[in-house]
């Protein structure tokens, strides 16, 4: 397992702006194909912060906004009927990233992560998201114990929506392989329920919830994750032990006029993300990501990395749209752009057996 952050908090893609879409990749950078589970490359999970504001479940400094397993589902506010909405970045804004990469194979190879983000800039009349965590661990480790050749399943404490009201937009879901369904739970009835694709013994996809219902005050919120590892075998270490298993959804709220305002976090909040951080490098292996913010043409770079630089065709592109191209130069635009965040790190082999 090799274990990989950003090595500061950083700008985020756009300031002003609204982010309508995101999805992670990863790539072999010999060649650019993908790095999934039929050859060999696991991502583990990547999860993005945005330092300068409070966790809405758990009320910590650092808000998780994104997160991808190996499913790397595509998160489209553009799918909900509410229509023109997205997650909102501003002045002030601070963002790190973290995960995890496993090799299945035994050499070592070099691959490249990276995340597409749809945005529109300018755009204050957008509707704006609050992601709100939801994790079969409550505020805990996200990790849970696996167990062969059974049917079990996790629940997580209870979240009650003391000051929220809204309409659900998106909620993302992510499970272990031998997971068989991923529950989120309104006063204990179930308001969306992804149930994982599987492709060679491996989950591929997490179908989303689209426009899932509404928040009301008072309201008691819980997931549980169902796993069956009689039919779908569950992920093994290299030493053969069981890997522990997760559940989680990422619930996006669009919120009433009357829920409070998003609070801003102390100014202190990505150095103690950031230390947590490389306490996890240390013990999983060295790595590195580089940043890449488009109209940029110099990143900052460290253990010896590389990134590429180039045109996007990604999602929110639109025709007659122009992008920065291969020269750096800033090309004339219009306020739909699609940008990415890319870096690319090694990783030894014999990480375990999928």
């Amino acid at each position: 397992m090799l274990h990989f952050h950003a090595e500061k908090a950083l700008e985020p893609p756009c300031t002003d702006c609204a982010i309508t879409s995101m999805q992670a990749h990863l790539e072999y950078t010999a060649d650019g194909s993908v790095a999934d589970a039929d050859t060999g490359m696991w991502m583990h999970h990547i999860v993005f912060e945005n330092f300068a504001r409070k966790e809405g479940v758990c009320g910590w400094d650092g808000q998780r906004f994104f997160a991808s397993g190996n499913e790397r589902a595509l998160i489209d506010f553009g799918a909900s009927k509410e229509g023109n909405v997205g997650y909102w970045f501003e002045e002030g804004d601070q963002i790190g990233f973290g995960g995890e990469l496993m090799n299945m194979g035994t050499e070592e190879v070099e691959v490249e992560v990276s995340v597409t983000w749809g945005v529109v800039e300018g755009a204050e009349e957008m509707g704006r998201v609050m992601p709100y965590w939801l994790d079969i661990g409550g505020c805990g480790s996200s990790e849970r114990p696996a167990a062969n050749a059974s049917i079990f399943s996790y629940t997580s404490p209870a979240v009650t929506s003391e000051e929220i009201s809204g309409k659900i937009v998106f909620i993302g879901a992510h499970l272990h392989d031998g997971g068989e369904k991923l529950s989120v739970l309104r006063n204990g009835e179930a308001i969306c329920t992804s149930t994982p694709e599987y492709r060679n013994d491996h989950i591929s996809s997490m179908p989303p919830c689209v426009d899932a219902g509404v928040v009301s005050k008072g309201d008691e919120w819980r997931i549980r994750a169902d796993y069956d590892t009689y039919t779908y075998a569950p992920m093994l270490n290299a030493d053969g032990s069981l890997e522990p298993i997760m559940g989680i959804a990422l619930a996006y709220v669009l919120q009433s006029d009357d829920t409070p305002a998003t609070h801003k976090s102390g100014g202190n909040g990505w150095v103690i993300s950031f230390f947590i951080l490389i306490a996890l490098a240390v013990m999983g292996g060295v790595g590195y990501v580089l940043w890449n913010r488009r109209r940029v043409a110099v990143w900052p770079r460290w253990a010896g990395g590389r990134a590429r630089y180039g045109a996007l065709d990604g999602a929110g592109r639109e025709e007659g749209e122009a992008f920065v191209g291969d020269d750096g130069e800033e090309e004339e635009e219009e306020n739909v752009w699609a940008r990415q965040t890319r870096g690319s790190v090694r990783l030894p082999g014999g990480d375990g057996r999928l």
